[in-house]
Order: structure tokens, then C-alpha cells, then sequence
């Protein structure tokens, strides 16, 4: 992970967007309320420019946008002649305000989820999703907190009488509303720290649509323990036949549920950033090439079974090294023939992947190679 993409999960960080509330309210305790608000709406407007134009390609930050607005609508209530008492109250009225924001937020929820976090056809950038996906995740939080202290605030006001409010008032008042923000950014940035330090050591597997063309990419273990059939992931596998026969094996590891299953020896998901043939090629090793034998394509195909979705490119290599037979023995398992491969596909011993794949092999390959082998012994 670059040093930018690092620098991306710092600005991500929603509690940016706090700050022009934070001035304010900070500045209100020591200026005329009206100046305190300028300077509020002149750190929005610097924060939503420096975000729009520096960093457009790399965060949106949307909370600025909401504290935005509700500087807006703070506004309002600032120059309304029976709002007054209000005014009095800034932090209060800032936190009802949002938190009026916040719940109208609540309908759209999954509607934003769905056209812009779990959208993976490429439309908008993985930046725009994740800075999405963390606002909504910060207005989560942030949402029964203002209301728990606006309850508890209200409950305050009315068990006590004015001479007994003293720094409990001041603190409910003014510094809660700094600790909220404060305490919510804090806790964000530890959390997103978490999660770039995770990621640094995270193998990203590419999605791909259809026609193999990349639109997106995810974390592998995000996508193997969650979205496992939501997402296509590309994937090489490399058939090794020797004189019509092909060499299957046990599973030792495999994706999802085909471990233990009597599989092809060579698969492997691509990852990001990673051709088809720099994905076989690390695969198949050296080997091969130093007897003279290269892997050929034979097709490429959508596998979807429910819990796993590949587009698989199948590729084969014809062992015609009698040497190399010998030693792939030792590693690549047992050479099965057609027969002994037909009387057991019932049995359920062969990973999905192999029952799709032999059909096609077996009446091509496998074919071709028999007849080969008939016209040499006829002759």
C-alpha cells in the first residue's frame, strides 16, 4: 500500500466534517455569536474546497456538506424574531438541528447503500463508495449519541431550578457537544488506523464483469468469508494430461467448499494488478518450459454455484516427456483415465469445478488425444 492510499484512510474520516461546528460553537464562548458563526462558515467553505479540488480524486467528504447545512439552518433560526431564547443555547440548537438532519437521512439509507456502497459495475470509484459507506457509518453513531445527551440535557433542566446549575450546566451546554465531536473523530481515526494497518498485508482480488474486463477491486478475505457469490473474481486453472490420461489429486487447500475434493493440480486466484498469464505462470512454476512443454488456452467460462463466482480461464498442458511424467508423478498426483474418471463422477469425489470442466475435456482434448493414440498404434 502507496503512501497516497494511506493518506486516503486519514482524510476518509468523517469527523473532518466537524470541525466548521466545533469552531463555532468553540469560538462562541469568547466572541460575538455572530462572528464565531462566520468563522464557522468560513472553515465549511475552505474544508469543502480543499476536499473538492486537492483531494477529489482521492475522498469526498459528505459530512462537511451536512454541517454545512446545518450552519444554514442555524442560520435561520439565529434571525428569526421569536427564536431568541434559542440562540442561547447554540451547541443545543446545533445538536438538534443535526440530529433532525441525521434521522430524515434514515429512509434513504438503503437506498444509498444500494446505488453507491454495494454497486460493483464499475460506475463509481471505490474512494466514492468507501467515503459513503464511512459517512453513513459516523451518522450511525452519531445519532444516539446527540439524542442521549439532548435527553439527558432536557431531563437536567427540569429536575434542577436555576440557582442549582452551575458546571454540570456548562458542561451539558457547551463541552459535551466538543467531547461528542472530539470523541467520534478520535475513535474514527483509530478505527480506520485499524483497518489501513490490516490492510497493508491484504491480498486484493480484482472483480471482473462478463467479459473479464476489471471493475473494481476487494480485500480477499472480505470477499472469501462474506461476499464469496457476490462478487466475480478471475481464476486459472491448468489441466496436465499425459497420454490421454489426466493427473488429479486431493485438494490440500481450495476455495470455499472443494476441500478433500479429487481436483486438477494446478488453480489459482488471480490478484489484483495480475495478468491471466503472469497468474499461470507463477503457478505452474519453471518446470514445464525447461522440458519444452507450454501451457495452451482452452476456453474461459462463468462458474456460479451459489458460493463461489469465477471466471475461470482453463488452460492445458500436454506432457509428452516421459521424464517429466515421472517426476510430475510424484508431485502432481495420479493419472487418471477417461474410464476410471466416468465411472466415478457420480460418486461425488470431483470438485465442481472438474464436472464442468470434464465435459468439455472429454470431448475435445481427451478425444483428440484417442484418436491420436489409435492412429499411431494402427499404423
Amino acid at each position: 500500500m502507496d503512501d497516497k492510499y494511506l493518506l486516503k484512510w486519514y482524510l476518509i474520516n468523517p469527523g473532518w466534517g466537524f470541525l466548521p461546528l466545533l469552531v463555532f460553537v468553540f469560538l462562541d464562548n469568547f466572541i460575538s455569536q455572530q462572528f464565531a458563526f462566520a468563522c464557522g462558515i468560513f472553515t465549511n467553505i475552505i474544508g469543502v474546497g480543499i476536499f473538492s479540488f486537492l483531494f477529489r480524486n482521492t475522498v469526498q467528504q459528505f459530512m462537511l456538506y451536512l454541517t454545512g447545512l446545518v450552519l444554514l439552518c442555524y442560520a435561520i433560526v439565529m434571525y428569526f424574531p421569536i427564536s431568541s431564547q434559542l440562540t442561547n443555547y447554540p451547541a443545543l440548537t446545533i445538536e438538534m438541528i443535526w440530529l433532525i438532519l441525521l434521522t430524515t437521512l434514515i429512509p434513504f439509507r438503503p437506498a444509498i447503500l444500494s446505488r453507491f456502497v454495494e454497486r460493483t459495475d464499475g460506475t463509481y470509484s471505490i474512494s466514492l463508495r468507501n467515503s459513503v459507506k464511512e459517512f453513513l457509518f459516523v451518522s450511525t453513531i452519531l445519532r444516539p449519541l446527540l439524542t442521549i445527551h439532548l435527553l439527558i440535557t432536557l431531563a437536567y433542566y427540569l429536575i434542577t431550578d436555576n440557582y442549582e446549575r452551575g458546571i454540570v450546566q456548562t458542561i451539558l451546554d457547551k463541552e459535551m457537544f466538543i467531547i461528542i465531536c472530539v470523541g467520534i473523530f478520535i475513535y474514527e481515526m483509530i478505527r480506520l488506523k485499524f483497518i489501513s494497518d490490516k490492510l497493508r498485508n491484504e491480498t486484493w482480488l480484482p472483480v471482473v464483469d462478463a467479459k473479464g474486463k476489471v471493475i473494481g477491486r476487494i480485500a480477499r478475505s472480505e470477499s472469501l468469508s462474506r461476499h464469496a457469490a457476490k462478487y466475480t473474481h478471475p481464476l486459472v486453472r491448468c489441466v496436465v494430461m499425459h497420454k490421454g490420461m489426466l493427473y488429479l489429486k486431493e485438494r490440500k487447500h481450495g476455495l470455499h467448499s472443494e476441500l478433500k475434493k479429487v481436483d486438477i493440480p494446478f488453480f489459482k486466484l488471480v490478484v489484483f494488478r495480475q495478468t491471466i498469464e503472469q497468474a499461470l505462470q507463477k503457478l505452474i512454476g519453471p518446470k514445464f518450459k525447461q522440458y519444452g512443454e507450454e501451457p495452451r488456452f482452452l476456453l474461459q467460462y462463468l462458474f456460479d454455484n451459489g458460493k463461489a463466482k469465477n471466471l475461470v480461464s482453463l488452460y492445458l498442458i500436454n506432457v509428452k516427456s516421459e521424464a517429466l511424467a515421472s517426476e510430475l508423478g510424484r508431485e502432481l498426483g495420479k493419472l487418471w483415465t477417461v474410464r476410471q474418471i466416468d465411472e466415478n463422477m457420480d460418486a461425488g469425489i470431483f470438485s465442481e469445478y472438474f464436472e464442468q470442466e470434464y465435459v468439455y475435456l472429454k470431448n475435445t482434448v481427451l478425444l483428440a488425444e484417442s484418436l491420436r493414440n489409435l492412429d499411431i498404434a494402427s499404423k
